[in-house]
This record gives structure tokens, sequence and C-alpha cells, in this order.
């Protein structure tokens, strides 16, 4: 099953402002009417209960919205460019890669949640129309859209997990009560991921996930590590087996308990079925009469069972049963939370408002709009150029330049364009 994977997202750029000028046979004056340009597409996810894997992303990890139409002549708007709502479940933990920073543990079933935000459209040169500026020979383009590096993580849900050390018996149990199909062999470590089986006992349905084996030290990453510890989280109760023919069985059973609380102290908390297996081998008989006196207080003895011989197998899963039907009312209280929300992680793009010095001698203009209006700008056009000039003025931005400490003869640049001051 497939719990992890890294995907690639980009939200759509917004569409170029244009230039233009009526020119139409009977208003002889004309005028600016240059069109915005529309904005990208947004990609959000939405949490469904539907969906119960992330395995979809397999054969698809890179996502990209439209992007904005550009603007046209009389006014006209680019369209904006269409979302991507991708469906995953509630279950799921996102994670942006480029920050390091986990955006959302889980969801609920039916929000939305915007991750990245699609680049607003540019302005056209009717946008720039001031009581100095009557014909305006400047637009601006579209901002680009986010690009964002993601990982996507399903928190297993399953109604018991069972736990244990390495070979004791875990994934034999599994395969012998469910639909699950585990590696089973004689050795550490057979199983590396989270093994996930549906029981059907009686007229009942019961979900179980096998934790792979842990060692001592799991909860700092040693052998598997955290990484699966995370997975019992979500489960209701635990089945704790014990190997039948350890040399010390309520060593091995106080290891793991140790683990849990180390890692996570409320999984203590958690009801904990005890059983030993491997119960067709003769040593067994001696381990559990050691173990039985030796469990938590809190646990249920489950008595000893075996694969091989299907030994206490129906007992077992009798006792899940019970706890489960006595769980089934309970956070029935719990109050539902706001499902419609829509919640925004992708960076807020705007001004930066600063001027930065990469050199002796030169200076480059962080604006926003300024970059966006100099990809336009038409550099062979003397009057388009002053105005840009005045635009990068009028917003502040040489006003910062100078107190930056730029002088006469120095480099400014912004975005892909440059030039000396004068």
């Amino acid at each position: 099953m497939l719990y992890k994977i890294t995907i690639n997202i980009t939200s759509g750029k917004g569409g170029d402002g244009i230039v233009n000028g009526r020119k139409e046979k009977f208003i002889p004056y004309g005028g600016p009417d240059g069109g915005n340009g529309g904005n990208g597409g947004n990609i959000y996810f939405l949490f469904d209960q539907n969906e119960s894997n992330i395995s979809q992303f397999l054969h698809s990890r890179k996502f990209k919205a439209q992007n904005g139409e550009n603007g046209s002549k009389r006014n006209r708007h680019g369209k904006s460019g269409k979302d991507i709502i991708i469906r995953i479940p509630p279950e799921t933990k996102i994670t942006n890669l480029d920050t390091k920073t986990v955006l959302i543990e889980e969801g609920v079933h039916g929000q939305k949640v915007l991750i990245a935000k699609g680049g607003k459209g540019g302005r056209g040169n009717a946008e720039f129309v001031s009581s100095t500026n009557q014909y305006p020979l400047i637009s601006e383009a579209g901002e680009q859209g986010e690009r964002i590096t993601l990982q996507l993580e399903l928190n297993i849900l399953a109604e018991i997990g069972i736990i244990g050390c390495p070979n004791a018996g875990k994934s034999s149990l599994l395969s012998k009560i469910s639909n699950a199909k585990p590696k089973i062999a004689n050795y550490p470590f057979t199983t590396l991921e989270p093994q996930v089986g549906v029981v059907l006992h009686g007229d009942s349905e019961i979900t179980a996930v096998e934790i792979p084996g842990l060692l001592e030290n799991a909860h700092k990453g040693v052998g598997l590590g955290t990484e699966f510890l995370r997975h019992l989280q979500k489960t209701k109760f635990l089945l704790h087996l014990v190997n039948g023919e350890s040399l010390d069985p309520v060593a091995d059973y106080q290891l793991i308990r140790n683990e849990m609380k180390y890692y996570q102290r409320n999984l203590m908390a958690k009801q904990e079925i005890v059983v030993l297996t491997k119960g067709d081998l003769p040593q067994t008989r001696q381990n559990s009469k050691i173990l039985e006196t030796n469990i938590s207080e809190d646990s249920i003895w489950g008595g000893v069972i075996s694969t091989f011989t299907n030994q206490g197998i129906s007992g077992v899963l009798n006792r899940i049963l019970n706890i489960k039907n006595s769980q089934i009312n309970q956070n029935q209280d719990a109050q539902e939370p706001n499902r419609n929300i829509e919640i925004i992680y992708a960076p807020v793009v705007g001004e930066t408002n600063q001027v930065i010095k990469d050199s002796e001698n030169v200076y480059r203009i962080e604006y926003a709009s300024a970059k966006r209006v100099a990809k336009n700008v038409d550099q062979n056009d003397l009057l388009a150029w002053a105005q840009f000039l005045e635009y990068v003025r009028s917003i502040g931005a040489l006003g910062a330049l100078k107190k930056s400490g730029a002088k006469q003869g120095d480099t400014v640049i912004v975005g892909d364009i440059s030039w000396i001051m004068e």
C-alpha cells in the first residue's frame, strides 16, 4: 500500500496586460484601451472520504493549473485560468518540502484547501491613465504562479494495530485472518511498510494494520523508527504479539511498550490485547505463564495462538469484537469542524519593496509591480521608456534607490532590464 509520495504542483501564471490604442474611424482622438490579463488558475486539495489511498499519484506526479489569458484591445480582459482540484483522503498529511513546513496534519471530509494560488493578471495600459499621462505606453506582465514540492503522507486508518518485535508473527497472523498478503519469511524486517487487511469474523468486519517490527530506540529513528510508529495514533486499540520462542518474552513486551511511551505517551492509553505466538512450539507453554503475570494491569491477556494450528485465533478475534462494540458510541458528541473553510497556504505574492546592492555600483530594484511592468516595456520607444521611469518614481522605487546609496553612473536593474543612472 502506498502511504507516502512526492508531487510537484504549479499554479497558473497571470495573463499579461497589453498596450493598445483605439483607432476607430469615428473616434479621432482615440485613447488607450489595452485590457488586463486574467488571473492564473489555483490548485486546491479536496478532502474526500470516498478516496481511500494516494496511489493515483504513482502515474501523475506533476500538476499545473491553466495560465490566465492575456488582455486584448477594447479593454477586453483575459479569461482566468481554470483551477485544479485534487481529491485526497482526509487522513493525508501535507508537507511543503521546499520550506520543510507541515501545511496540514489531516483534513476533514468536504474541506477544500487552497495550496497554490494563481498569479494575478497584469494591468493593461488603460489602467495606467492619470492626469499627467493620458496615453500610457506601459502595461504589466502577469505574476508567475507558485511552484511547490509537496509530500503527501497517508495516515493509515485502522481499528486495530498489530505490534511486536521483529519475527513475532505479525505478518503470519494478518495473512491468516484477513485479505492482506504480506511477505512472510523467517528473518527480521521482512515487512518494510505497514500492511492493511480487512478481517471478516462472524457478521463483523475489522480493519487491521501490521506495524513493521520495532527495535529499541525506534522512537529515535533506530531500525524502521518513527516512520511507522505514527500509524498507531489512528488505531482504536492494539494487538500486541510476543514471540513464543523468545528467550525473554517479558523484555520483548516491555521494549515495545517503552518505545510507544517515548514516542507519544497517549499511545499507552489505548486498549491492548497481549498474545503469545507460535503456540505449537514446546517452549511456548512456559513462556506463556511468565508473560501472563507480567503484562500491564490495564492490558487484556489474550492467551496463546498459533497460525500453524489455528490455536486461539478465534478467541482473540472474539475479544477484539467485544472491544470494538464497546467503543462504537465513543466520540459521538465530538464537535464537527467547519468543513467549508478555505485555507490559503501559498505564499502571498506582492510587493517586496526593497532595493538590493548586488555589488559595487550595481543596484537591483525588487518591486514586484516594477518588474512586471519592465517585462513589457519597449526599450526602443523613448516615450515608453520615459513613462516606465516615471512609473518607477511614482511607486517610490527611485527614492529608495537613492537612499540605498545609488548615484550617477551606477547600474540599476529591474527584472530583465538595466540602465545607467544619470
